[in-house]
């Protein structure tokens, strides 16, 4: 009981660290745009395309925190692995179906922005309300791109 109370306190503290991260976490290199920076590629060279990925990238690590907690309790759990999922009463059992379902949607979501060549992304989707109708949105996230690196 302890020990899992000490996990939660531990936990939670990473988690906001994770999400909104100090000075400290910065350095340490704990932020999704270091974990993640040789997939992310150059913010210089290419302003839109990386703030997209970015997104993407946050959504899914974000995702994925909620799971990570539940995974500890059940690692941290010394008796019946299943008494933790199933015993807990109703809102338990909503948090751990929401904590697994939530790294699925956000997967979803990425791979629907991908699939589409990112035109169904939001900031895509903001650009191409400036667009030029016989260009598209990349011309205009070329235009940005290009006017960032000056």
């Amino acid at each position: 009981m302890a020990s899992s109370l000490l996990f939660t306190v531990l936990y939670i503290l990473f988690s906001l660290c994770f999400v909104y991260p100090p000075k400290e976490f910065i350095s340490a290199g704990l932020t999704v745009q270091s974990l993640l920076s040789t997939w992310l590629g150059s913010e210089n060279e290419r302003f839109i395309q990386y703030h997209m990925r970015r997104i993407v990238a946050t959504i899914l690590w974000h995702s994925v925190l909620p799971l990570g907690y539940v995974v500890g309790l059940y690692i941290l759990d010394d008796s019946n692995h299943q008494a933790i999922f199933w015993q807990g009463g109703a809102v338990w059992q909503l948090f751990v179906f929401s904590a697994v379902v939530a790294p699925l949607v956000a997967a979803y979501l990425a791979w629907d922005w991908w699939r589409d060549h990112w035109k169904s992304h939001p900031v895509a989707r903001t650009l191409a309300m400036f667009y030029n109708p016989d260009a598209g949105w990349i011309s205009v996230a070329s235009d940005i791109n290009i006017e960032f690196r000056r």
